[in-house]
């Protein structure tokens, strides 16, 4: 209603923290204050590889002579909110939105509104002298009040700090599990054993393996937090001191975050994390009653946690500004990098706040020049979108090319210099089997090395060359101990022959006939898995490599990573989830090679994977951990379960977690501990689309 007829908001994304100048001797820092646009969309905008950032101005970093830490520290926010009051004076007509914060119950306090605030601040004010730090500050702190006296908001319309300070997931969610959640879970198990348990699990391409445990981590950063939050609760789940109640707990805590970094939301996502939250302080207080929360001088009996009470505001949050994920510090932070620390480097060690902004802006005009050598180049010239160019004659058809957004120029020209995005681009395997399958690429071996599922919902890409030489069956159920190899490839045919479905195990056929109509195999050792993200099937998520390496050392066992698998066409990954799909170990990629001057086998030259079956034995809602218990299928002789499928019904890789008990089998390590079990867990916290699929 205070918008004028005819105009808008523009939000405005501001950012502050400090940084250390390492390569700058004399312990040097810098607070820089960074803005953005909150009308650049999400995706762009959270890739520090665009640059969406700007550096507006760097914070003084002061020294005070008053000797007392408390009001240091008043000080040190007085001048934090008078810098930004006089930086931020041009914004101070926008409006934006945000959350609120106060302490520990499992019930949302009553908003501190801005002039709530300033009721209280001018109250002060009549009794107490703001320079007068020794009567002043304590005043202020029993009104739950920093100290400040004059926040940059206060002459800022429209705005509400309760509205407008979001929840951010760097800091407030990771880092309350870095401090808290693993602190619990530590005193839980003890050190050793939880260090023990994190160090056995299996490794997988792209992901943190922490082989020394994670107790006696250092420096840690915002990453090595998200990866311990993949397997924490598997870890956990039956360990001694671990009781049933704070498994929930923990497990409640890890699926509110989980579902909280979400690109989009549904009211139904909202229930659940309002659900999950409720979860967590109905069970809380076992984590109290086993003495887990612990202080410098021993156990705590309270909940006095700034972080956890900012999550009541989490919900309200999102339904005021959307996902919290588009105001995560983890860009803004990495622009410490390309606006401070880069820029400092370059510097000679002395009066660089004055040099870091000669090379911003020398860097910035440089790419002006090449963006508009670019344009010229090319004859564009930019028209707003709701300007009708005039219509051109026959004499304009050498005219200037006329274009109204970004994405369209960017098309169209060939700067001198990579004006934005990665470095490395993530490579789109769906568009590769489409222009593989258009005859692009005449010379590309067949069958082609890339290609899509039925569904085209996953990509694959095996490498060009297959390992080693040409194999017969018997060869290779030698070398990748499969016993039941040449049995697993005359099923294969006849379900093939009989257009069945293609399953892992169940009751196979005799045979009195044991031709099979090929001799050789080719064998590869990995294959890449490429999927599309569960809010956004039009997009591409980075792709996957999943192993089935054959036993040598150290993997006596060989190399078999688990993989979920379509084992009915009906059902779609990943909205379907485990529904219409197992989960299986995989032991061997190969292909059928077709004899000489002889057609191919029946059915299509496709590549083909032996996987071996876990069985869900029970579900979710059944275990305290929320996670699917699977257990290794078995045969009458108990010969695992295995068969050949096609390379393209596998779906995505996934972790499972060894069930461990109450204490882990020492003689588990890396190698073997997917291997000599009979019972694992699968993790749905493994990343984020493998939640969004199994917890939807």
């Amino acid at each position: 209603k205070r918008i004028p007829k005819g105009g808008t908001v523009l939000g405005v994304v501001a950012s502050t923290d400090k940084t250390q100048l390492t390569s700058m001797t004399g312990n040097r820092a810098a607070h820089p204050l960074v803005l953005t646009t909150a009308n650049i969309r999400t995706e762009i905008r959270m890739k520090a590889s665009y640059h969406c950032l700007s550096l507006v101005a760097l914070i003084p970093i002061a020294k005070f002579l008053e000797k007392r830490r408390e009001f240091r520290g008043v000080l040190e926010s007085r001048l934090y909110h008078a810098v930004l009051d006089f930086v931020l004076k041009p914004l101070k007509e926008a409006a934006t939105l945000g959350v609120l914060l106060d302490f520990g119950d499992p019930f949302q306090h009553p908003a501190r509104t801005a002039d709530h605030t300033l009721t209280q601040l001018e109250k002060l004010e009549e009794t107490f002298d703001p320079w007068d730090l020794p009567k002043y500050v304590p005043a202020a702190k029993a009104q739950r009040l920093n100290g400040v006296h004059r926040p940059f908001w206060m002459d800022w319309p429209m705005s509400e700090p309760y509205i407008f300070l979001t929840p951010e997931i760097l800091h407030h969610w990771l880092k309350m599990f870095w401090d808290h959640d693993l602190k619990w879970c530590i005193a839980a198990l003890g050190a050793s054993e939880l260090d023990f348990r994190f160090s056995v699990l299996r490794p997988h391409r792209g992901y943190r393996h922490f082989k020394e445990g994670v107790s006696r981590a250092k420096q840690v950063t915002g990453r090595e937090h998200r990866d311990m939050q993949r397997f924490i609760i598997g870890v956990i789940a039956e360990a001694d001191g671990m009781t049933r109640d704070i498994t929930i707990a923990l497990s409640a805590m890890n699926n509110f975050r989980y579902r909280g970094q979400a690109p989009k939301f549904t009211e139904a996502d909202l229930a659940k994390m309002d659900a999950a939250l409720s979860t967590f302080h109905a069970h809380k207080n076992a984590i109290l009653e086993a003495g887990l929360r612990r202080g410098k001088h021993g156990p705590l009996d309270n909940w006095h946690i700034p972080k956890l009470e900012f999550l009541q505001s989490v919900v309200p949050s999102i339904r005021a500004n959307g996902a919290p994920i588009q105001w995560s510090a983890d860009v803004t932070e990495h622009s410490h990098i390309t606006e401070i620390k880069d820029p400092a480097a370059h510097s000679n060690n002395k009066n660089y706040e004055e040099q870091i902004c000669r090379f911003l802006d020398r860097r910035d005009k440089a790419a002006q020049f090449d963006l508009s050598l670019a344009m010229e180049n090319k004859h564009i010239h930019f028209v707003a979108d709701d300007e009708d160019p005039e219509p051109l004659d026959d004499e304009d058809v050498d005219g200037p090319l006329l274009v109204s957004t970004t994405s369209e120029l960017l098309q169209l020209i060939e700067p001198t210099a990579r004006l934005a995005g990665a470095a490395h681009r993530v490579q789109n395997y769906f568009a590769h089997s489409d222009l593989l399958h258009r005859g692009m690429y005449p010379q590309a071996p067949k069958p082609f090395r890339t290609f899509v599922s039925s569904q085209k919902n996953t990509a694959f890409h095996v490498g060009r060359h297959p390992v080693g030489r040409q194999m017969s069956v018997e060869e290779a159920s030698q070398l990748f101990h499969l016993p039941d190899l040449k049995n697993s490839f005359l099923t294969y045919v006849h379900r093939l022959s009989r257009g069945e479905n293609f399953t892992v195990g169940g009751r196979r056929p005799a045979f009195r006939d044991q031709y099979l109509p090929f001799e050789k195999l080719q064998v590869w050792h990995n294959v890449r898995i490429q999927s599309r993200p569960f809010h956004f099937p039009d997009q591409i998520l980075k792709p996957e490599t999943v192993h089935a390496s054959p036993p040598t050392e150290p993997w006596t066992y060989g190399r078999s990573d688990a993989v979920i698998f379509n084992t009915d066409s009906q059902y779609t990954w990943p909205h379907s989830g485990i529904q219409g799909h197992s989960v299986g170990q995989l032991r061997m990629i190969m292909r059928v090679v077709p004899r000489p001057k002889f057609p191919p086998p029946p059915g299509k030259d496709e590549f083909l994977v032996y996987v071996e079956r876990f069985d869900i034995v029970a579900r979710p809602a059944t275990s305290p951990n929320g996670m699917h218990l699977l257990k290794r299928a078995r045969r009458s002789d108990r010969s695992p379960q295995g068969d050949i499928i096609p390379l393209s019904h596998l779906r995505a890789s996934v972790d499972i977690t060894p069930r461990f008990g109450r204490e882990a089998d020492r003689h588990l390590t890396k190698y073997n501990s997917l291997d000599v079990l009979e019972e694992y867990w699968l993790s749905k916290w493994f990343n984020k689309e493998l939640f969004y699929a199994l917890d939807h």
